[in-house]
């Protein structure tokens, strides 16, 4: 600390202390305290030229974006560029149109509902789409994981600002909004995705894409402007051609297949056939090679919605006398079945469209193992040849999908959407369940399924660690793969504890020598009704947040959801 220039002695006898022969004494002194006034004047400066500094940066970003500013409900004014990661200095130009190339001819395939023309560069979309921008580098960045979650804390940011504080309502925030969704297992937790969905679906209403763009109505419209004639019975809103269309059934897309898989309702309005008619305009138009695909997902989807409605519909009334279930059942066998012929050739090697078809079928073929009905039962809803033909085909459904995956070339699978990911979340569980039932049954047909199912989740689990990095995000937190990775792993570690017997002739013995094990419907042979949970310790739990992921959807908190017949 500094010393006085003052001698204490001198000061205070107010002679020299060399006269009087003595040292002079200076005391230590301290910085007056004045509040940090300076520092907070340095502070408020060095504030004021940063802004400047910023400000200089974005004149000419604003001068190409003259005409892209968009207003709020209020009629404010909002220059978008200074939301521009570019301008932020997040990403350069030369990265942003990697990720678009890599949008437009690998991830277009998985989410055929957000089209961005081969001839619009990066520079165009920034210009013209600049949150649609945004949602691209976002989603495409997966090979740059710090990167791609903090372009996804800049989404959130933006969709605060635009869409709950300024309160804007445009097509391009719809089609941002659903790209930022179909991969939005990719960004940080909480993922929330129930309600960004909600946003998205109310942009859709809002904007009245849910009718046709001109209809005649004979309701009285509430209008109070100058234009309004009382015997106007049309309505008209803007149109966006073929965008809209696909933006329409992404959205239900979006909103079907994550309602059914994790057995949530659907809050899309109930508009198939205006959806049926916008796909049909897609497959003939097939303005792009992608449309012909989006009929026949939403037509699987349709049958995904009734297999839905049948579990929870009429679920109780499976193996009731007299009920129609039943016939239900094999209607819609027979819809799924005739579709199937109807798709075209190689569709399988349309990964999003082989998936749906796939998961489908298993959604319907997964009733096979509800059967729990005891033998001496005087009536059943299926005859055992018909029990034992489903739950064959469900097999075959779920080594189709796992066969399609793993035929990828390695990070094929990195392009997946959201939805595609939970479905082979859906396809392991059954899977898993499926083997536990087959090896009760000694049936020799099944005993392949059986033996290659330890061997099926080893190279599952080694694909996903090829995927996982090292790398880890401002939070300390590492990539989605790794957290895939650890559910196969407690899956293949709960098969070798419980699937001890070597020779796959009888059921283990885990299950074959319990006092607890019931009859299996079909055979007799015993199953086993009070498997030991599984350790889930350390993994986030699947109730109390709104986990859309398959990371936490790849294992149940207890295996008596892999093994009970429910």
């Amino acid at each position: 600390m500094p010393l006085s220039s003052t001698c204490q002695n001198c000061a205070k006898s107010k002679v020299r202390c060399a006269r009087l022969n003595k040292q002079c004494v200076y005391r230590e002194t301290g910085r007056r305290f004045k509040g940090f006034k300076k520092d907070r004047q340095i502070e408020a400066l060095e504030s004021r030229v940063n802004e400047l500094m910023t400000y200089s940066k974005l004149i000419p970003a604003s001068r190409t974006t003259g005409g892209n500013a968009t207003h709020s409900l209020n009629g404010q004014e909002i220059d978008e560029t200074t939301l521009d990661v570019i301008a932020q200095g997040l990403v350069d130009m030369k990265t942003a149109q990697a990720l678009i190339d890599i949008y437009k001819t690998d991830m277009i395939l998985h989410f055929p509902f957000v089209v961005i023309s081969p001839q619009v560069q990066a520079s165009d979309l920034r210009q013209q789409k600049p949150f649609l921008f945004l949602a691209v580098l976002a989603s495409a960045a997966y090979s740059n994981m710090p990167l791609q979650r903090l372009l996804g804390k800049e989404m959130k940011k933006v969709i605060a600002s635009r869409m709950v504080m300024n309160g804007e309502v445009s097509f391009e925030l719809l089609q941002g909004m659903l790209v930022f969704l179909a991969w939005s297992h990719y960004h940080s937790r909480p993922y929330r995705y129930t309600q960004f969905l909600q946003l998205a679906i109310g942009l859709m209403v809002e904007l009245r894409l849910d009718r046709p763009p001109q209809t005649k109505t004979w309701k009285t419209a509430i209008k109070f402007n100058k234009e309004y004639a009382l015997d106007d019975d049309k309505y008209s809103r803007p149109y966006w051609g073929l965008d809209e269309q696909r933006a329409v059934v992404g959205c239900y897309y979006l909103s079907s297949t994550i309602a059914i898989l994790l057995h949530k309702p659907s809050c899309f309005p109930n508009i198939t056939p205006y959806l049926e008619q916008c796909c049909q305009s897609l497959y003939d138009e097939g303005e792009v090679s992608h449309d012909k695909y989006i009929l026949h997902i939403f037509q699987l989807q349709v049958i995904a919605e009734k297999l839905n409605n049948l579990s929870w519909n009429h679920g109780m009334e499976l193996g009731s006398k007299g009920s129609a279930a039943g016939l239900y059942v094999s209607n819609i066998k027979s819809d799924l079945d005739k579709l199937r012929n109807q798709l075209p050739l190689g569709f399988y090697e349309t990964p999003v469209m082989a998936m749906q078809l796939y998961s489908s079928e298993l959604c319907l073929y997964q009733l096979s193992l509800s059967q729990k009905i005891p033998l001496s039962s005087a009536y059943s809803i299926v005859s055992e040849t018909w029990w034992g033909e489903i739950f064959c085909s469900g097999l075959t459904a779920a080594e189709n999908i796992l066969n399609m995956y793993l035929g990828l070339p390695l990070g094929g699978e990195q392009a997946f959407n959201n939805t595609q990911w939970v479905q082979m979340a859906l396809c392991i569980l059954v899977a898993s369940r499926q083997v536990v039932a087959a090896s009760s049954m000694g049936k020799a047909a099944l005993l392949p399924q059986i033996h290659t199912w330890p061997e099926t989740l080893e190279k599952l689990r080694q694909r996903l660690e090829a995927l996982s990095t090292d790398q880890v995000d401002l939070d300390g937190e590492r990539d989605v793969f790794v957290d895939f990775e650890k559910r196969v792993s407690r899956i293949q570690g709960w098969f070798d504890c419980n699937f001890d017997n070597p020779e796959g002739d009888l059921p283990p013995r885990s299950f074959a020598e319990r006092g607890d094990a019931g009859l299996d419907a079909a055979t007799g042979r015993p199953y086993d009704t009070s498997i030991a949970p599984l350790d889930v310790s350390g993994l986030p739990p699947l109730i109390g947040d709104d986990f859309q992921l398959a990371a936490d959807f790849f294992i149940p908190s207890s295996l008596e959801m892999m093994t009970d017949w429910l």
